[in-house]
């Protein structure tokens, strides 16, 4: 038997460590779960992510039970068109590719009936959800396969949040995948395809074009960024051609309006739905020490500076760290950085789990410093695991179970992680940095 064959036949180490930690927690969740809504009459769904009986569509026609999936649902109601008149101005915000791929949707509808479109893309999405992990499992015996797939993409929390609000951020997950992996084989090719696709899924991924100036491939950096940049702009004219009477300088100005006012969608401080932007946590924080009333514009501003400045010494002096260690840190500071930032974001952390998996990453983990690791062992798993940690009764627009929902504090823990995370990778490659400089001497 062949080296690399019996290294297959394992779990990494760190892997290990992970699936012993996210299977006490799902056990616990479950535990908990149990306990809140049978002695308490918690919604604990409705607490986690959102309330079933969500109330974004017909559901007999457009749904799954009660269920909407609200974030598909908003397209599904457009009929076969792409003007929003008179439905969620929501749509606004998706860049144009990105409401292309949700009217393939409703052109399955029309066809196949709304049932079948929401049964596909469902499936699509959960499929795209743990590909990361299903992908680097492969090779392992059945029995490993399933307890990865399971404990670290279908039981996890951004895998139900991502599913149940049916946001098309599941699709971003592969693509985030394939350019870091494409970066962890040099195939910079294929990463910056993966930059430029990811961008019109959701804009703020283009910014993870910065891992090339990491790894110093500056001319690779250019590419990247102007391709993205032309792709979104040219990608306006598909509303000459697409159904709706749109015009693409109208959806340009409306697509800069709406994303400019996108941090007042929701009160920064405003407990629920839950948000775990690394702006609304400061701000809770803020309100909570006395300080006065959190304000949006000066707040987000502070968290984008300290989140740039962390990424900039991560791009200074980061690569020496290894990918495994560095993308973590500057995927979920690129995620988490805006607001409102929603459960469904973090099914970034499903991608930071299936290095835990692979080889080579996970040998990166294991060797690094012991803070930095277990670090990002709390982050994933903080992310990952579905356990609701109450935080106080609050108030839900739509129907509830029960006595209603509580505010879920366990997420806003994980981000709160991932900014120390991100900082602490910051501090550990400029020190590691000295050290070699000073060994060199």
């Amino acid at each position: 038997m062949s080296r690399a064959r019996a290294t297959r036949e394992s779990i990494p180490l760190a892997g290990q460590q992970l699936l012993s930690l996210l299977s006490v927690g799902v056990a616990l969740a479950v535990t908990v779960a149990w306990a809140l809504a049978s002695y308490f009459s918690v919604d604990v769904v409705g607490s986690l992510i959102w309330p079933g009986d969500d109330g974004y569509c017909n559901a007999e026609t457009q749904g799954l039970g009660t269920h909407c999936f609200s974030d598909l649902a908003m397209f599904l109601g457009l009929g076969l068109t792409m003007d929003p008149e008179g439905l969620s101005g929501s749509i606004k915000f998706y860049p144009p590719l990105n409401r292309l791929g949700f009217f393939v949707f409703q052109g399955l509808a029309a066809g196949l009936g709304q049932l079948a479109a929401v049964l596909i893309y469902v499936a699509l999405s959960a499929a795209c959800l743990i590909l990361p992990v299903a992908w680097v499992s492969r090779g392992l015996p059945m029995r490993s396969r399933v307890l990865i797939i399971s404990l670290s993409g279908l039981l996890t929390f951004p895998f139900l949040a991502t599913v149940d609000r049916g946001n098309n951020i599941a699709f971003a997950v592969p693509v985030i995948f394939g350019f870091v992996m494409a970066i962890h084989r040099h195939r910079y090719g294929v990463a910056i395809a993966a930059v430029v696709i990811g961008s019109q899924i959701k804009p703020q991924i283009g910014l993870l074009a910065v891992g090339f100036l990491v790894l110093r491939r500056y001319r690779d950096f250019v590419i990247a960024v102007v391709s993205a940049v032309s792709a979104f702009l040219m990608s306006f004219v598909i509303f000459w051609v697409l159904p709706g009477g749109l015009t693409p300088l109208q959806e340009f100005k409306d697509f800069v309006l709406y994303t400019r006012f996108f941090d007042q969608y929701l009160p920064l401080t405003e407990m629920y739905p839950l948000n775990i932007s690394f702006v609304h946590l400061l701000g809770v924080a803020y309100e909570g020490l006395g300080l006065g009333v959190a304000s949006t514009n000066s707040l987000q501003w502070f968290v984008y500076t300290s989140v740039g400045a962390a990424i900039l010494l991560i791009i200074w002096r980061g690569a020496q760290l290894g990918v495994a260690i560095w993308f973590p840190a500057v995927l979920m500071g690129v995620l988490l950085t805006p607001n409102p930032v929603f459960a469904y974001y973090l099914s970034g952390a499903l991608v930071v789990a299936s290095f835990f998996f692979h080889p080579s990453l996970a040998r990166q983990i294991q060797d690094s410093a012991r803070v930095v690791r277990w670090l990002l062992f709390a982050a994933v798993i903080a992310s990952l695991v579905p356990l609701l940690i109450p935080g106080g009764w609050t108030e839900a627009p739509s129907p509830t179970v029960g006595n209603g929902v509580v505010i879920s504090a366990l997420p806003r823990l994980a981000s709160l992680t991932w900014f120390v995370y991100l900082w602490a990778v910051a501090i550990w490659a400029t020190q590691s940095a000295g050290r070699s400089a000073t060994r060199r001497v």
